[in-house]
């Protein structure tokens, strides 16, 4: 990609005005994405953040780049586990109301 625009910007150089809007276009369209393009990164991205959080609750991947890898490892003590102490002090919580009753003020 590089080479291809370093010629780009020598061949412009030399060019016209027509040629300059030439390679503008050009680069355009070369880094445009399409509406099918975005949908796939969108979908890849989400295939590979589903895997990684599988990864993170304990299934094993020999396979997994070592970017989902990383982010595997900060599942559990990032997300899950103040998940689960949330949940543990709102079911006490609930727990105790349903022991104790309703409190009159």
């Amino acid at each position: 990609m590089q080479k291809g625009l370093t010629a780009l910007l020598k061949v412009v150089k030399l060019a016209s005005q027509e040629g300059v809007l030439k390679a503008v276009n050009t680069l355009g369209e070369h880094f445009t994405l399409t509406t099918y393009e975005i949908a796939k990164a969108y979908q890849d991205s989400y295939e590979m953040a589903v895997e990684a959080i599988c990864i993170g609750l304990g299934k094993p991947s020999l396979l997994a780049a070592s970017v989902v890898k990383e982010f595997a490892n900060q599942v559990a003590p990032n997300y899950l586990q103040p998940f689960v102490q949330k949940d543990l002090v709102l079911q006490s919580t609930e727990s105790k109301a349903v022991v104790d009753g309703p409190r009159i003020v």
